[in-house]
């Protein structure tokens, strides 16, 4: 894979590239720095070459949040999407969303965003394109049972995870169906949840007090345990 800038100027101004993120369809990379604040978009082509686009620093993101009146005292509990390419925000609104979610844009382009307490609900908000400017409607809202965590991945499934009586259900938020169930040991905290990239196995990592970390993989399809791993704490029993 080759990078190419393009332009005369160093992305993040020259600065360490702290952390990247993949787009769901594998076309875009994004590169962030901590020392600047900056954030970078690249196009992945056919040809594997990794071009710079468009950049972001602190005082576009700034400008762009206050600019819509977004930036205040309790911006962190509201959500907006920043267009990178015109340096332009949305606001993202529908009823109980505020405050802390899961969240991440789907392989359809959709976003799906999950509100724990006091609401237990799923919002899927979807991009339309009117007049050559990027608008994001909330298309969907799925009430959900109240659970302890969740975890979405990008091909819209759902992990939600309730420490009592010890389950985690698999939902489609795109079909809006239940797709399994699985059982976890008596005790387990879940700290990450992972699927294979055929779908067909799941791994849940997970803690339980006292003994140390778990790791458990399920078959996708019947929701069977396949395997465990344990990595025990100094001095706890095996």
């Amino acid at each position: 894979m080759m990078f190419c800038t393009g332009k005369k100027d160093f992305p993040h101004g020259g600065k360490e590239i702290t952390y990247y993120v993949l787009s769901p369809n594998m076309q875009c990379i994004a590169t962030g720095s901590n020392e600047d604040g900056s954030i970078v978009v690249w196009t992945i082509t056919k040809d594997l070459i990794v071009k710079y686009d468009n950049s972001l620093n602190a005082n576009d993101l700034e400008r762009a949040l206050s600019a819509d009146k977004f930036y205040t005292e309790d911006f962190e509990v509201d959500f907006a999407i920043l267009d990178i390419t015109t340096k332009s925000v949305q606001i993202l609104s529908a009823q109980g969303l505020e405050g802390y979610t899961e969240h991440t844009f789907l392989e359809n382009g959709d976003l799906a965003i999950v509100k724990g307490d006091p609401v237990y609900r799923a919002y899927i908000f979807s991009k339309s394109n009117s007049d050559g400017k990027h608008k994001w409607t909330c298309k969907n809202i799925i009430e959900l049972e109240k659970f302890n965590s969740c975890h979405i991945t990008k091909k819209g499934k759902s992990f939600l995870c309730f420490e009592i009586p010890g389950l985690v259900m698999q939902w489609d938020l795109i079909t809006r169906k239940f797709d399994m169930r699985y059982i976890l040991n008596f005790g387990i905290s879940l700290s990450q949840i992972k699927l294979s990239f055929d779908n067909a196995l799941l791994a849940i990592r997970g803690f339980k007090e006292g003994v140390g970390i778990n790791v458990s993989i399920y078959l996708t399809k019947s929701g069977m345990l396949v395997a465990t791993s344990k990595k025990f704490r100094c001095g706890s029993k095996s």
